[in-house]
């Protein structure tokens, strides 16, 4: 269903901090997490907890990425 004719403007969504700084801030965190989560699991043989924490940060991490292309 098409609203409007071809002259009406293009409708500007509200905005959404969720979608902006906190979006971003968390972004960053992820990246700065990944580093020591990574490095400490190269480190430590086998912790299992250590294994899921890098395995959630990795899917988030890239999941992010994606979305941003």
């Amino acid at each position: 269903y098409v609203k409007g004719s071809i002259s009406d403007p293009t409708p500007i969504p509200m905005p959404n901090k969720t979608h902006g700084s906190i979006h971003w801030n968390f972004e960053r965190a992820l990246l700065a997490a990944l580093v020591p989560v990574t490095a400490a699991t190269a480190v430590s043989s086998s912790n299992p907890l250590l294994d899921g924490v890098l395995g959630v940060v990795l899917v988030l991490h890239s999941h992010m990425g994606f979305d941003q292309l």
